[in-house]
């Protein structure tokens, strides 16, 4: 059986339409592919500090703030922050974020790392005797511990 000449031209205008709406699926999914960011995870490991100090305290805090936002925080309790900073470095570890000391961190060996922000600001005191009165810390170079 044949097709007349009407029905050809139904098939053809069926056959493109979807050849159209096809290509047209296939670019939104490619331009979301592109564009989108994907989800952040369900849960991260931190690595805190010892029982009681400041670093679990602040773990502890934003293991509260994540959870009303559906993540979970898994808390991973180290000796301080040379602990953290070697758990960063080894990606092995399962840790994704803990809490350093300013300067602890060297280049090169931490060039993957990302700081996010800086909690608060820790003092240093620098105790000497001597004359004449120091202001910087470089004016200490060549001298005795």
């Amino acid at each position: 059986m044949t097709s007349t000449r009407p029905e050809r031209l139904l098939q053809r205008r069926l056959v493109r339409r979807f050849a159209i709406v096809g290509a047209a699926a296939m670019v939104a999914m490619l331009a979301g592919f592109q564009f989108l960011q994907p989800l952040p995870p369900g849960t991260i490991v931190i690595a805190s500090g010892v029982d009681g100090g400041l670093y679990h305290r602040y773990a502890q805090q934003y293991a509260s703030l994540l959870a009303e936002h559906g993540v979970r925080v898994v808390e991973r309790q180290t000796s301080g922050a040379a602990d953290n900073y070697a758990l960063l470095l080894d990606r092995t570890s399962g840790v994704d974020v803990a809490f350093l000391q300013g300067g602890i961190a060297t280049q090169p060996e931490a060039d993957d790392l990302v700081m996010l922000a800086s909690l608060y600001v820790e003092p240093l005191w620098i105790f000497y005797r001597g004359e004449p009165t120091l202001t910087r810390l470089n004016q200490f170079v060549g001298t005795r511990p």
